[in-house]
């Protein structure tokens, strides 16, 4: 199991609910989980949040594997121009 970390601004989509456990292997996995369980909630992280994988971030990471037991954050994303 996961252990996935919301933030505030994204607690409106899991009815308050600060941190969840999940199963996944990726972050694909992860994000449709989590739609499921919360419709809405694995495409805003999509679109605006980056994603901290025991403390490392990656901003483009559908495909990045996670592995049981791992902590997952996510941040809004960094832009630049």
């Amino acid at each position: 199991m996961l252990q996935v970390d919301l933030s505030f601004d994204l607690q409106e989509f899991s009815s308050g609910l600060e941190s969840l456990e999940v199963e996944a292997t990726n972050i694909r996995e992860l994000l449709a989980q989590l739609d499921i369980r919360f419709p809405g909630l694995g495409a805003k992280i999509e679109k605006d949040m980056a994603v901290t994988i025991n403390g490392v971030i990656y901003q483009e990471t559908l495909i990045e594997p996670i592995e049981d037991g791992s902590e997952i954050y996510f941040i809004p994303k960094i832009g630049g121009g």
